[in-house]
């Protein structure tokens, strides 16, 4: 049933909680991101120096504003309506937004007249699933450039295993630290470092750099950051079995 699936349950929970989530954020209640991860996506889109950039899975629209702010060219999409709504409202009427699913992107895109030859996609906590996690990825391959960049702001799969179980696998979500106005939260799919680094190369992709932002006690990082570029052996990884399957269900 659609209820027992996680990817579901993602978006329900993504829905039932977008407005305590644009509250969370106009406020600075995580502070992770205030104080270390916020500057640490930005860092890695400028040492890039993008001008046609994604934002995927866009949220409430704080890093297409930033993006726009520095002069970029911003798609920016997302499968939540509030959210999206939310997103245009922010950049007062800048960039391109458009509501679609991971699995919808690309083929929404491309469908345009006005397509972009784009030359970043950044995916920042936005990438929870299994399945559509392979399905993000992949659109950004048929949607980058040649030589275009992919950037992934993740939890450090080292810092965030949180039952010490070092295995991909779905986990459940949390809210914990904010407001009480927050209804259930969704599941999200663990993905050991060797696991992200097996997807991206299924998918096209090998990662040219990591960065793991640490948090102001310089104990442990608050995120794992993965650069990443188009594989040059690999002209359409879209023939391969195993992502065309996921790419059709």
């Amino acid at each position: 049933m659609l209820k027992d699936d996680p990817e579901q349950q993602i978006l329900a929970a993504w829905q039932d909680n977008a407005q305590p989530w644009i509250e969370a954020i106009a406020a600075g209640d995580i502070r992770s991101r205030v104080e270390v991860t916020n500057q640490a996506i930005l860092d890695a889109i400028e040492n890039a120096h993008p001008h046609h950039i994604l934002d995927l899975g866009c949220g409430e629209g704080w890093l297409s504003e930033r993006l726009l702010d520095l002069g970029m060219d911003v798609l920016a999409s997302d499968a939540v309506p509030e959210l999206v709504q939310c997103a245009q409202q922010r950049c007062g009427g800048r960039g391109r937004f458009i509501k679609a699913s991971y699995a919808e992107l690309a083929q929404i895109v491309e469908s345009g007249a006005d397509s972009p030859s784009l030359d970043m996609a950044v995916a920042n906590f936005s990438l929870l699933g299994e399945h559509s996690t392979v399905q993000a990825i992949q659109a950004c391959y048929q949607l980058l450039a040649p030589q275009g960049v992919l950037v992934i702001q993740t939890l450090h799969p080292v810092v965030a295993c949180p039952d010490g179980r070092y295995i991909d696998g779905w986990r459940p979500g949390s809210w914990v630290g904010l407001s009480d106005r927050f209804a259930r939260a969704a599941p999200w799919y663990f993905r050991t470092l060797a696991s992200w680094i097996k997807t991206l190369a299924d998918c096209g992709f090998y990662c040219c750099e990591m960065r793991e932002p640490l948090d102001h006690q310089g104990a442990l990082p608050c995120s794992l950051i993965l650069v990443c570029k188009k594989r040059p052996d690999v002209p359409d990884p879209s023939v391969n079995g195993a992502i065309a399957q996921v790419l059709t269900e």
